[in-house]
């Protein structure tokens, strides 16, 4: 009974699949919390009036999140340490998108400051040149890449507000499969959050439906000291 039940779940399993090989309906895999490095850009060159491109050699930004050092902060560095702090400015501005409209309509947006989204944390400990340790989402992109359907992975600054977020994915989305083409999401945790507000706005551009894992559709207080420290 247990091999004829193996062979049926080893049958099963080709099937499906089978089946997930042959759709060319777009994936988009939307990381959690925490899921997205944040980096300081480093565009400083040798020469910064060099317009000459072949000569002008682009810096390695800065990562703040996920380094293994910022995770045990080791060296040891004070929260509010310009390297370590990923805290949000406590400034607002006008909403560019509301750039037509009369100074008393504009919504105001808290800044962004100076950390950008910087990819996905796919191990915790990347030393380069392929040396990766303590997967984090990398067994999840692994997948990806080798499937002949197109896919794609959106990294994005947690820190922000949802509805924020919510437009951005679905700018990037349209930007990667502009037009009617239906999309899929692939999403785990606060990208579940994201996900299920899209496919509440716009029903036919994610007809295809979504898949999400571990997505905090209930409450909780811990997550408000992660988003105003970030770690």
């Amino acid at each position: 009974r247990y091999f004829w039940s193996q062979l049926y779940s080893s049958q099963q399993t080709q099937t499906q699949t089978q089946v997930a090989y042959e759709t060319d309906i777009p994936l988009v895999f939307v990381p959690g919390m925490k899921g997205s490095h944040l980096s300081f850009p480093q565009t400083d060159t040798n020469n910064p009036t060099n317009t000459n491109t072949n000569q002008t050699k682009k810096k390695k930004n800065k990562r703040v999140w996920l380094t293994l050092g910022n995770l045990i902060n080791f060296p040891p560095k004070p929260s509010d340490y310009p390297e370590r702090s990923l805290a949000l400015p406590l400034t607002y501005s006008p909403s560019s998108s509301a750039a037509n409209a009369t100074s008393d309509e504009q919504p105001l947006v808290q800044d962004r400051g100076p950390l950008v989204a910087d990819g996905i944390v796919n191990h915790i400990l990347e030393l380069g040149k392929g040396i990766e340790y303590l997967p984090f989402y990398g067994h999840v992109t692994s997948h990806l890449s080798p499937q002949p359907r197109p896919t794609s992975t959106f990294d994005y600054d947690w820190r922000r507000s949802l509805p924020e977020l919510t437009n951005d994915l679905h700018t990037f989305i349209l930007t990667q499969y502009p037009g009617p083409q239906p999309v899929q999401i692939l999403a785990h945790s606060m990208g579940g959050l994201l996900t299920y507000e899209l496919l509440k706005r716009y029903p036919e551009k994610y007809s295809p439906g979504a898949v999400v894992v571990g997505v905090p559709f209930g409450t909780g207080i811990q997550y408000l000291q992660d988003l105003h420290r970030g770690y």
